[in-house]
């Protein structure tokens, strides 16, 4: 599905500018670090056009990325983040690239399709009266499955990705909040920016998991499954131990909007329909991205498995009901283009992602995640001083 006009997004935009559409100050006009004034920002070197042009991503196999051998410390890099200067080397031999960047207006439809669908569900659960263990079943089969394509379309709004006016990017984010149960996608989209310019940054980064989470791996199975139970509430308090600065104030301006819109629809759905509607919202959140396939989508995505190659992307079937949330190497490159033309960035510049280390199953991702101890929380890159 494409949205007919580009032309206004491309405008003024500069091989530094690789964050969303329209250039707004929210998209991260300059992806190697934060805010020049943040001193928790990541430092990183400023690249001459030639060395640009010379960077090799991922680093040589035997240079300075260690593995930790006590397999209780996080990996550090002390290479620069390789997206802003893979985005500068695509966009220097593919100029064409820049007929990518825009909108999809279409996502706003599948929005308020999807939320129509779940809506509809809950509704058809609580007025049948049907037994619980069919509010488990369809929120794992189905549930899961459109709650997650609505955090993918809600990802799309932070990036000011279906309407070229943020303001309705914020209204869509909020309607898609609605089968989720908590108000969670204003916060989402403001720790999402940061972490596009924070990766890897513990101060910043929510994606980032802290120590204190390592401890329920531990157990084996039980603990990776307790992990993945507990991985939608481990991801919110984990915002709380992170520095607050620099956030972007459009959104943050929206968390209340968020809060009240959110509990005046439970609300409404309790009383109309039931109180049950809830329990079949909650549930589709938490499989979403907890313990279903699905939720190796955490684990595929910026946990290291090559020495030197800090984020991954999944190639696999699931992308079609994703939106394509796997090209996940091409999405932090070039945020400015929407879900639905990434396949056409990889094809474009074949040679910048050909080479990296992917995903082509989350399925036995998960699997390996729950019975391999070695893959731990450790496993992702940190920033660190």
């Amino acid at each position: 599905m494409e949205s007919a006009d580009n032309t206004g997004a491309n405008k003024g935009l500069s091989d530094n500018e690789v964050g969303g559409a329209e250039g707004t100050p929210d998209h991260l006009n300059d992806q190697f670090g934060g805010s020049p004034n943040s001193q928790a920002a990541p430092v990183a070197k400023k690249l001459t056009p030639s060395e640009i042009d010379e960077f090799v991503y991922p680093p040589p196999e035997d240079g300075t990325f260690p593995v930790p051998v006590d397999g209780n410390a996080f990996l550090r890099t002390p290479a620069p983040q390789p997206h802003p200067i893979r985005a500068k080397q695509i966009l220097r031999r593919y100029p064409e690239v820049r007929k990518l960047f825009g909108v999809n207006v279409w996502s706003g439809v599948a929005i308020v399709g999807i939320v129509s669908v779940q809506i509809a569900i809950a509704t058809t659960l609580s007025l049948t009266s049907a037994p619980w263990w069919s509010y488990l079943l369809l929120a794992y089969v189905i549930g899961a499955y459109a709650n997650h394509a609505l955090w993918v379309l809600v990802h799309e709004c932070c990036h000011n990705l279906i309407f070229r006016k943020p303001f309705w990017n914020r209204v869509l984010a909020i309607v898609a909040n609605f089968p989720m149960g908590v108000p969670a996608t204003v916060p989402f989209c403001i720790w999402h920016l940061k972490h596009h310019r924070y990766l890897g940054n513990p101060e910043h980064d929510a994606d980032v998991a802290p120590r204190y989470e390592a401890w329920l791996l531990r157990g084996g199975f039980l603990g990776r499954l307790a992990w993945q139970c507990l991985f939608p509430l481990l991801q919110s308090t984990r915002t709380l131990l992170l520095k607050h600065e620099g956030k972007p104030a459009s959104w943050v301006n929206w968390r209340v909007p968020n809060i009240i819109a959110q509990l005046t629809f439970v609300g409404l759905m309790a009383w109309l329909v039931g109180p049950w509607t809830f329990a079949y919202f909650l549930l589709s959140a938490v499989f979403a991205i907890g313990p279903h396939p699905l939720g190796a989508r955490w684990i595929q995505e910026h946990y290291v498995f090559r020495k030197g190659q800090e984020t991954y992307s999944y190639y696999g079937n699931l992308n079609t009901v994703a939106f394509n949330i796997g090209y996940h190497n091409e999405h932090h490159d070039l945020p400015q283009i929407p879900w639905n033309r990434l396949p056409r960035l990889k094809r474009l510049a074949p040679e910048m992602y050909d080479t990296l280390y992917a995903h082509y199953s989350w399925v036995k991702l998960w699997l390996r995640f729950l019975f391999d101890r070695k893959l731990e929380v450790f496993r992702m890159a940190r920033d660190l001083p």
